[in-house]
């Protein structure tokens, strides 16, 4: 599908030929929200049940943690071909190349610039493992094979390994033990958004969520946890645990696959053994974000994202309009492990490895506060986003499989390499949309 077709989807509608009645949308984030302009602008009664206190889902805005608006969730745009962008485009939202700034590397006990870092030979090497897992040919294996598995195999050198293991684990919410090479390979190929990545120069994600899907927000019922879904040929109804219920001719699912895997919903009828087994399949990881504000910058205006050998894999400065505030991104293992920690100790470990990387300690003398956004314990979320787990690839084929009228969308249902994205979001959205709708 093209950017194009989902835009005019959200402005205009489409045909309702089939003359849908009332469809109920479980959960509000991009994927529910989008789904349900859609289907308003195509003359299609709607409401949207949602469990939290808040619209957005993944997509979380913090109006009061700095100056402007911090991104506790989703925070760029993945290529510039896609919906979300052009979305972006369309509501007049300026976006910064990130591939503009700077990266700063941490191996052999220094920092190294980028111009520095891709002239060593060895970082180099680990850099081509990008090239080299898309012209692999893993005909001739079987089972799983971890990303981890496949850096041994075309000797990623030991020195930067680390370097390679902190791009996995951001780009895909999990570590390199965990990644099938070949669910990988498969997304790699099948990527169609760009390859350049974006943020906003001023305004948050939620701004243009508010925007993009106005006529859906009227229609959100916040704090609505479903746990009953039953479905027929005569309809749908879902049910809350306090006894509230609401009925229509279908319902689409597009809570988080962390709350699918939590089975805290019950269908009935039960959901078919393979659709079950698809959700046990796909991957989701434990994620956070660490917000550090600090006095003073200690980085220049330039840098992009500082790359370390920690717990921590990343740091990005993400201050809209210059205030020294760095994001820590951790997925996985290591999200886990500081998420025992607890806020305050983690924070301190993220201190400590900035003083280390720095050989000073700039990072613990100019600190001023931090928050924790753990991801994986956050209600009705559970985790970061889904990952190319060993056969997940067949797996989000079968849980995006309609059973009318019972309708699946979310990344997780994205079947074409676009899974963890907020435009991927979007594409099962204009899906589901045309499966209720018969186009």
């Amino acid at each position: 599908m093209r950017a194009k077709d989902i835009t005019e989807a959200l402005a205009k509608g489409l045909p309702n030929e089939k003359n849908v009645g009332k469809v109920l949308i479980i959960g509000a984030g991009v994927a529910g929200l989008a789904t349900a302009q859609m289907l308003r602008k195509s003359g299609v009664e709607v409401q949207i049940l949602e469990a939290t206190s808040r619209y957005g889902g993944r997509v979380h805005t913090l109006t009061d943690y700095g100056k402007t608006p911090i991104e506790a969730g989703a925070e760029f745009v993945h290529g510039g071909k896609s919906a979300w962008a052009e979305l972006a485009d369309i509501h007049h939202k300026t976006m910064l190349n990130i591939n503009n700034f700077e990266d700063v590397y941490y191996f052999e006990q220094r920092l190294w610039s980028e111009e520095e870092a891709y002239a060593h030979e060895d970082f180099a090497k680990v850099d081509a493992y990008n090239s080299l897992i898309e012209e692999a040919d893993f005909s001739d294996t079987e089972g799983f094979i971890s990303m981890a598995q496949f850096l041994h195999v075309i000797d990623c050198p030991p020195n930067v390994r680390h370097i390679a293991d902190a791009w996995l684990s951001v780009d895909y919410g999990t570590s390199s033990y965990r990644i099938d090479a070949r669910a990988l390979q498969k997304a790699r190929q099948q990527w169609s958004a760009g390859e350049q990545n974006f943020y906003f120069e001023k305004a948050g994600f939620a701004e243009l969520v508010e925007q993009a899907f106005a006529d859906a927000l009227p229609c959100v019922l916040l704090e609505k946890p479903i746990t009953q879904i039953h479905y027929s040929e005569q309809g749908v109804k879902v049910e809350t645990p306090a006894g509230e219920a609401w009925e229509g001719q279908a319902v689409v699912l597009t809570v988080p696959l962390g709350v699918l895997k939590k089975y805290l919903i019950t269908f009935s009828p039960a959901l078919p053994a393979e659709k079950e087994k698809a959700i046990e399949t796909i991957g989701i990881d434990a994620g956070m974000k660490i917000l550090l504000t600090f006095s003073k910058a200690f980085w220049t205006p330039e840098v992009g994202a500082i790359f370390g050998k920690g717990y921590i894999p990343e740091f990005y400065p993400s201050a809209k309009d210059g205030e020294a505030i760095l994001t820590a991104l951790v997925m996985g293992e290591n999200a886990s492990h500081l998420s025992k920690l607890g806020e305050e100790e983690a924070i301190k470990m993220a201190l400590r490895e900035l003083d280390a990387m720095l050989g000073k300690p700039d990072a613990s003398t100019y600190f001023v506060k931090g928050k924790m956004i753990d991801w994986g314990n956050t209600p009705f979320q559970w985790g970061a986003y889904s990952y190319p787990s060993y056969q997940s690839e067949e797996a989000r084929t079968v849980l995006a499989k309609p059973i009318p009228p019972l309708y699946f969308a979310g990344e997780a249902t994205h079947t074409e390499g676009h899974f963890a994205t907020v435009h991927g979001a979007l594409e099962t959205a204009y899906r589901a949309v045309c499966e209720i709708l018969g186009k």
